[in-house]
């Protein structure tokens, strides 16, 4: 059935003679179930019926006989306090009596649960398409219809979370008033680093960091020195600045397994962009086996920017992976066929990809993932992103956040709630949108348009130059929900930074996939941050490419 406007058709003078227009008339709500909850229904004999839940009808002569009957005792009635308490049944009987539900239009029903738009990676993109292989775009059909319902048992965890959500649906929204910051300071760690993209600890590890250098090293940092844990410079490609190698994850069981995963491009005729998984030495406890053990991943890479390069573990204890569109400029060029890679989901460009490093026979594809179905590749989770440079689930409530590269007009943040399945299946928007506005309109991306039906739009978006949120900005660099205890008044709330700018972001999460205002801060011996990192405890490091590692502390 459809749904109409809620108005008293009778008293309109426009109800049907004839059932065969109920379709017409009827006012539904529906739950989460399909069930129908209610509605109105109008016979051809003129008698109302209520369609009440699990739909039953129940039939109202009955109540307009005992209404008529009130009215023809009126006559009778000669004292005035009858004639008030007649006037209060004849007013209440006249009324219309039907059950009515708006829960299709109630709040917190995906308000949020739209589809964004695109990124880049370390420095700004000059939108220069570079020379590469060709290759075709097949599966472009699929990529064109509309995202998959997301199934309960996807992941861990996350038909509780729906259930949650819905049984707050009528609750009042959370306050969203933007963060109030503390002044903060970089208290930098001991050691000596060079271009280093990241930071992080490994599970059973609290008394240790580890740095990841750009040229292939990993570096081990503790409160008496540094030492090399793995180096692989003589298999990474890091000749231009979006290259090298750009993540690390521990895995979750770290300490009894020593297993732990990388993110590099390689030394090879193709650049190819690799996932690697690598063992922690069995003789040294302290450094790691240089053998690799095996690639997830392996993407023969058009040109040499646009890489992603992160990885995490998620909440479901599957590893995550961002990678880039292949490089060039609009997604566009040799090697990256008629649409691009980010709207061609048999491309595992500008993807967010979601692996079990055990399911060496699915290819590492994580159970559940949206389009195991062969409408695209079973590896991918979400698409439609140019260099998510950056992003990160919140350890508390599993909010999963993007920081994607613009072209050379909008930076951009996405949000997919856990709520929502942590966007399954969502098509953040590039090449067609950057920021929320057509690319071609934003950046000059012309000729290149497909038909995106519905993108996930982001919360947080900004421009370049120096009326941007963050002054001089040309390169989002996502960050982390702090969590950690040293510094209450951070609490809750999201931090980001820009390549090119020494100011910081901050919002806070409102729920129901909402955000605050974001505001403009910055960090006393910060600035121009490559990374953000976490640590065990949930406190958060800024990362420069001039060596600075440090961790945020207050003033």
């Amino acid at each position: 059935m459809r749904t109409v406007d809620q108005t008293d058709r009778r008293r309109e003078g426009t109800r049907p003679r004839f059932a065969a227009q109920i379709e017409d008339l009827a006012e539904t709500s529906s739950g989460t179930d399909g069930v129908v909850k209610s509605a109105w229904v109008i016979e051809r004999r003129g008698r109302r019926r209520a369609v009440l839940p699990g739909g039953h009808l129940a039939r109202r002569r009955e109540l307009h006989l005992f209404c008529s009957m009130l009215r023809a005792m009126s006559a009778r009635l000669r004292r005035a306090t009858a004639w008030v308490v007649l006037f209060v049944f004849v007013w209440a009987c006249g009324g219309d009596h039907s059950t009515r539900s708006d829960a299709s239009t109630g709040p917190g029903r995906d308000a949020d649960t739209r589809d964004a738009p695109s990124t880049d990676a370390m420095p700004s993109d000059t939108g220069t398409a570079l020379d590469g292989p060709n290759d075709g775009a097949p599966g472009m059909d699929a990529v064109l219809e509309d995202r998959p319902e997301p199934a309960p048992d996807a992941m861990r965890d996350a038909a509780s979370a729906d259930a949650a959500a819905d049984a707050s649906s009528d609750a009042p929204p959370a306050s969203c008033d933007p963060p109030t910051l503390p002044a903060l300071r970089l208290e930098r760690l001991s050691g000596t680093f060079r271009q280093p993209v990241y930071v992080t600890q490994a599970p059973g590890r609290p008394d240790e960091h580890y740095v990841v250098e750009r040229a292939g090293r990993i570096v081990r940092v503790t409160g008496s020195g540094s030492s090399t844990f793995l180096d692989i410079s003589a298999r990474v490609e890091s000749g231009m600045n979006e290259q090298g190698l750009l993540g690390l994850a521990f895995h979750p069981d770290y300490s009894r397994n020593g297993r732990f995963f990388v993110y590099y491009t390689a030394r090879s005729a193709n650049e190819d962009n690799v996932v690697a998984e690598y063992r922690r030495s069995g003789t040294d406890p302290n450094a790691a086996d240089p053998t690799e053990i095996r690639r997830l991943i392996e993407l023969p890479d058009p040109q040499w920017n646009h890489n992603g390069g992160h990885l995490a573990f998620g909440p479901d204890g599957m590893l995550w992976v961002g990678t880039g569109d292949g490089g060039g400029g609009c997604d566009n060029g040799p090697g990256h066929g008629t649409f691009g890679h980010a709207q061609n989901l048999m491309s595992l460009f500008g993807k967010l990809l979601r692996l079990d490093p055990d399911a060496a026979s699915s290819g590492f594809a994580a159970v559940g993932n949206p389009f195991a179905d062969g409408r695209g590749l079973p590896q991918i989770w979400a698409y439609g992103l140019r260099n998510p440079w950056r992003w990160s689930f919140d350890r508390d409530t599993g909010d999963l956040f993007i920081g994607d590269v613009g072209q050379n007009a909008w930076e951009e943040i996405s949000l997919a709630p856990a709520s929502t399945s942590y966007g399954r299946g969502s098509n953040y928007g590039w090449r067609v949108y950057e920021g929320r506005e057509l690319a071609s309109s934003a950046s000059g991306c012309t000729g290149m348009m497909a038909r995106v039906d519905a993108h996930h739009e982001p919360v947080v978006v900004f421009g370049h130059g120096a009326r941007s949120l963050l002054r001089g900005a040309c390169s989002v660099t996502g960050g982390y929900v702090y969590r950690g205890r040293a510094i209450p008044a951070l609490r809750g709330v999201y931090l980001f930074g820009d390549y090119c700018s020494n100011d910081f972001g901050a919002v806070r999460s409102c729920g129901g996939g909402r955000v605050s205002e974001p505001v403009r801060f910055s960090i006393e011996g910060a600035g121009q941050p490559a990374s953000f990192g976490e640590d065990l405890e949930g406190e958060l490091y800024v990362v420069r490419l001039d060596g600075t590692v440090g961790r945020i502390v207050a003033r």
